[in-house]
């Protein structure tokens, strides 16, 4: 009797897994059978840009998104704006089929989240106020600003590890970022090139690079459900810019949009490398 009831159970279990599997639909299999790709994006220039008039979208990626899904014959919806710290309830929530921003992931991130498709890597400078006389040795102990959630705040504590940090919202914009430099709240701050050189350009002599070299290079992905595996690989197998074709189309679109030489490292300018936390990087050259 006991034994019966055993096996009962396990059936049951057995049966109640198996169905779960069957119902688990994948956006992979609604993207194939819509033969559209449903894109939740956030407004970050020059990667995306959003006509505050008419809402229509350009910019990086979604010259790059639409162009490879048209060649897999697919059309992109850009479906809807989101938010940083809205991305992993609608990923789960399916509402999108990803999310079509260059993401950096940290830890945390990696864990909630499937990044996928190389989109190049982004060199990171220290950036300080434009009349700093801060030395070396006084920038490892010096007052650096972070934001909750973002890479950049991992890739901070590891380039500075007794630095003193000050943390912002997910909700601060770029300008504010380096506008804490402007008014002195903070003696440094770590983040890629292409950001820092639109703020100076509309801001000259606010603030400037501290050195040439990099201090990390981190690679960008976009980014799955991290339970669908199916749509991971899709996304992995038809988006990556690593090489080929669609490294040649990213490499055009930064010359198309400007972008400075050095601040986007595509193809073979970006060697992986995965750094001592699992951080995928790109190998800075001494």
């Amino acid at each position: 009797m006991i034994r019966n009831i055993f096996l009962l159970i396990m059936l049951t279990i057995i049966s109640s897994a198996s169905y779960a599997e069957e119902k688990f639909e994948s956006a992979y299999d609604r993207v194939m059978a819509t033969k559209t790709l449903k894109c939740a994006y956030l407004p970050y220039e020059p990667y995306i840009k959003k006509d505050l008039l008419t809402g229509k979208l350009s910019g990086i990626i979604i010259d790059y998104v639409d162009e490879v899904a048209k060649k897999s014959g697919l059309t992109v919806d850009w479906a809807g704006e989101v938010n940083i710290d809205q991305v992993v309830p609608a990923m789960n929530a399916k509402r999108f089929d990803a999310f079509c921003v260059p993401a950096t992931p940290d830890k945390n991130w990696a864990e909630k989240l499937g990044f996928e498709a190389s989109l190049g890597g982004l060199p990171y400078y220290t950036y300080v106020p434009f009349d700093s006389k801060i030395t070396e040795d006084e920038l490892q102990t010096a007052k650096f600003e972070v934001v909750d959630g973002y890479a950049l705040t991992a890739f901070t504590k590891i380039v500075f590890p007794k630095a003193e940090y000050i943390s912002l919202p997910q909700s601060v914009s770029v300008a504010e970022m380096y506008d804490q430099l402007r008014y002195k709240k903070v003696d440094a701050h770590v983040n890629e090139h292409i950001s820092a050189s639109n703020y100076m350009k509309n801001n000259p002599n606010i603030i400037r690079r501290y050195s040439d070299k990099p201090v990390i290079a981190a690679q960008m992905f976009l980014v799955a459900a991290h339970g669908d595996i199916k749509m991971r690989e899709f996304i992995s197998k038809t988006f990556d810019a690593s090489g080929g074709e669609n490294a040649k189309l990213m490499s055009s679109l930064l010359e198309k949009y400007g972008v400075e030489k050095g601040s986007w490292l595509v193809g073979g300018d970006c060697k992986t490398e995965t750094g001592d936390n699992g951080e995928k990087l790109c190998r800075i050259n001494d």
